[in-house]
């Protein structure tokens, strides 16, 4: 279940002008182009963690495994995940191999570094998105990659942040951006290439259970393209960040 009146239910969101703000980030995510999936974490009861990327709705939907559901967030609900074996996972799907060009954003809450003090926002081996021990936001865009990490402090426990990143392997230098709450916090260069797989996409952890995500986490998207910088600070701006 998720819609608009269950957001009203959960303490702290009965404002109108608040449920209206849910309302238009989500909007505004779903229209951007090259969305692949979409998690905005708005369930209220099940086990289902429902895609809601226009273009492949039906597909893509994830199984919650341990992971609270519908707890107040910086922008509707959002999922708690315990720092030890929480995990939500999407099947594998080719829609799911974004080789090229891509971004990752989410609102997140970490409470601590999580498991082995990695704990995954997103991983499918081929493409990862973590917090760390040095409250970096880390990114590797291919398989047996180099690890980039953005500029220190740039995860802050028990705050709200829309973290994210872009890479384009096309623009040679400086293919990846990492940005916090629509700022560009630094760039990288992934030398490797990126190449398709057959692992499941997991959010909050990775298949080993070993790095779990502590703390709360809202609307994942993921894209088949760079987004640009002025859609990343419309995104934190919606969300009430920037």
């Amino acid at each position: 279940m998720h819609n608009l009146q269950s957001f009203q239910n959960i303490s702290g969101f009965s404002n109108t002008n608040a449920v209206e703000a849910v309302v238009t980030l989500q909007s505004y995510i779903k229209s951007l182009s090259g969305l692949v999936a979409y998690y905005p974490m708005d369930e209220t009861s099940g086990t289902t963690a429902v895609n809601q990327a226009p273009d492949t709705l039906g597909t893509l939907d994830g199984t919650i495994t341990g992971a609270t559901i519908n707890q107040a967030g910086q922008s509707g609900t959002a999922y708690s995940f315990d720092g030890v074996n929480d995990i939500v996972t999407v099947l594998d799907n080719d829609l799911l191999d974004i080789i090229g060009a891509m971004s990752i954003f989410a609102i997140v809450k970490p409470i601590g570094n999580g498991g082995g003090n990695f704990g995954r926002i997103v991983d499918k081996s081929m493409y990862a998105y973590t917090t760390s021990n040095n409250l970096l936001y880390s990114t590797n865009v291919s398989v047996g990659g180099s690890s980039y990490e953005a500029g220190a402090s740039a995860a802050v426990h028990n705050e709200w942040t829309y973290a994210g990143f872009t890479w384009n392997k096309d623009l040679g230098t400086n293919q990846g951006t990492h940005f916090k709450n629509g700022v560009s916090i630094g760039n990288f260069t992934q030398t490797n290439p990126n190449t398709a797989n057959a692992t499941n996409l997991h959010i909050g952890n990775r298949a080993a259970l070993d790095r779990t995500f502590n703390g709360q986490m809202q609307h994942v998207a993921l894209f088949s393209r760079a987004i640009t910088t002025a859609e990343a600070l419309q995104l934190a701006q919606l969300a009430g960040l920037a």
